[in-house]
């Protein structure tokens, strides 16, 4: 029958137009590539709120989520993802690694220093947001 997921990440971005990207490790899907945050949505949960938990439990911030950008469709063998990705902003604390077993690293990137090995679903929400950016919707 196969697997099944739905997730949820968030494109962070600060007051430089950085982007707060992990680098994911021991996971069994994108390990070794940079990633917005969040995660897994559980049964009755909502997309949005499930983002908020995942990227508080991540790294122990809390977000405003400000719209959604785009979904991601990841069909393999035995295995089927669809992921939603959502702008947010942080709104209360200092992000820090609170899951090493899962993220080597955090940091924050310029458009223009995006790693080679970003995950392709992250790629797509940049891509979204700096078009939507070039026009004019972020002032």
């Amino acid at each position: 029958m196969g697997e099944f997921a739905l997730g949820v990440g968030a494109l962070i971005v600060n007051d430089k137009n950085e982007f707060l990207l992990g680098l994911r490790k021991n996971t069994s899907t994108f390990s070794g590539l940079w990633s917005r945050l969040g995660g897994t949505v559980e049964v009755g949960e909502k997309l949005e709120d499930a983002l908020k938990r995942e990227v508080r439990e991540e790294i122990g911030v809390d977000i405003e989520i400000t719209e959604f950008l785009e979904y991601f469709e990841n069909i393999r063998k035995g295995r089927h993802g669809i992921y939603f990705g959502y702008l947010a902003k942080i709104v209360n604390g200092e992000p820090r690694n609170l899951e090493p077993d899962k993220c080597e690293e955090l940091r924050w990137f310029h458009a223009d220093e995006i790693p080679n090995n970003t995950a392709e679903y992250t790629l797509n929400s940049i891509k979204v947001y700096l078009e939507r950016k070039r026009e004019g919707k972020y002032g």
